[in-house]
């Protein structure tokens, strides 16, 4: 359900950003939102409350080293995916991490973004006296 209910919100999101004006966002609402309730999430999005959230969710997405690749599966999901089903115990941390971020093709590669981690490092080797 909780799923369900992001996918739609994404969705809802989508519609805003495609359009510039208030006239054309109102205009191309989603036939399964109300009117009143469109008019009411256009506020919401225009907010400055909103805008800065935004920005910032952004900004430390651009950042982030490693990039997760179990889709909408949950960290505590994949974890209790590795549950061994005789003996109740779940995989080592690292392992987990290792399975999150791992790609699930036939590459087999960690999903790593390897030159903001080699600037990372170089930084604070530098840093080191």
């Amino acid at each position: 359900m909780q799923r369900l209910f992001r996918a739609w919100k994404a969705r809802l999101g989508r519609m805003y950003s495609k359009y510039n004006t208030n006239e054309e966002i109102l205009s191309h609402r989603l036939e399964d939102v109300e009117l009143e309730d469109w008019k009411y999430l256009i506020q919401y999005f225009e907010s400055q409350d909103f805008k800065v959230v935004s920005k910032r969710n952004k900004r430390n997405r651009e950042n982030q080293i490693t990039k997760h690749t179990c889709g909408t599966r949950s960290f505590a999901e994949v974890e209790e995916s590795t549950r061994n089903p005789i003996t109740e115990e779940i995989d080592t941390p690292d392992k987990v991490w290792e399975i999150q971020h791992t790609r699930k093709d036939d590459k087999g590669e960690l999903m790593v973004n390897f030159r903001k981690l080699s600037l990372r490092n170089n930084l604070k080797r530098s840093s080191i006296p």
